[in-house]
């Protein structure tokens, strides 16, 4: 256990709002991790259930565990908040109701130190159930910015939009904030986070438990706010356009597959969906 008055070179942001279910094995993941200088702030998002109590539990058993509660605003707005109390050299993100391996933040930070890069990613093992999807793991690397990005708009398992399955030198968000009221928030922030970094290290092994819940955005069906999706990644291909022209053909790849992807949900219930696929099929045609 590390003492109190150092300060953390990891600091793990767990959002958590309503996940009475998941919330215990989430936080003993944290606090089992073999990299022990680390700091976990649990952002209580004004939930209505036990969330509340079993985060204050956790705070007596562990004095690396920060507590903060608010009213409902949000996951960007609580991964916001979490960035302001945050002490690490490096930040990292993790939902309530997901957990990680023991050794994730070990072997993420240890590739970020040794190889002075501001942002290393691992893989995601989905889990659907109780039995954990199979992972292709490979061998683990350094990839330039250019290539970085490349793999990001191909949307491949190596590199993702997603926030959780990754460690982040701090001082990247400076600048960068989640995007308060919008869905998709990942994909809004994180070529802003990329474009900052001249390379960025790739673990090839799923470390991150991703915990698929019916009714979450991405799982449930069309609505309104899913159109954050094609806005975040419109705005991404004009800021990699602006640096990387020559990568241009991949990025509006990326942007189109969210079109794509969105058609897909609205189709999945096409009588409540007539209007968004009519506008959606005369945008792809033009």
């Amino acid at each position: 256990m590390r003492n109190i008055e150092t300060k953390p070179k990891i600091s793990i942001i767990v959002a958590a709002y309503n996940v009475e279910q998941y919330l215990d094995r989430c936080i003993e993941s944290l606090v089992s991790q073999s990299f022990k200088e680390i700091e976990i702030i649990i952002v209580n998002d004004g939930s209505t259930d036990r969330t509340g109590d079993i985060c204050k539990i956790w705070k007596k058993k562990d004095p690396r565990i920060k507590v903060f509660t608010q009213q409902n605003q949000g996951l960007s707005a609580t991964r916001n908040i979490g960035l302001k109390i945050a002490e690490g050299e490096y930040v990292g993100f993790v939902d309530g109701d997901d957990f990680v391996t023991k050794t994730m933040y070990d072997d993420l930070y240890h590739m970020a130190s040794y190889n002075n890069v501001g942002l290393v990613s691992c893989k995601f093992i989905d889990c659907y159930g109780s039995i954990p999807d199979t992972v292709t793991e490979g061998d683990n690397r350094i990839v330039s910015l250019p290539e970085a990005v490349f793999l990001l708009m191909q949307n491949t398992a190596e590199l993702t939009a997603h926030m959780c399955n990754k460690l982040f030198r701090r001082d990247l968000f400076e600048n960068v904030n989640f995007p308060v009221g919008k869905s998709y928030e990942d994909s809004h922030v994180i070529v802003d986070l990329l474009l900052q970094c001249e390379k960025i290290g790739i673990i090839n092994k799923g470390e991150y438990y991703y915990w698929h819940r019916p009714g979450s955005i991405v799982e449930g069906g069309f609505s309104s706010k899913d159109y954050s999706l094609t806005e975040a990644w419109d705005a991404n291909r004009k800021k990699i356009h602006k640096q990387f022209p020559e990568l241009d053909e991949i990025a509006n790849y990326r942007f189109y597959w969210t079109c794509f992807y969105l058609l897909d949900k609205m189709f999945a219930h096409a009588d409540e969906n007539l209007t968004d696929i009519r506008k959606m099929v005369v945008f792809l045609r033009t």
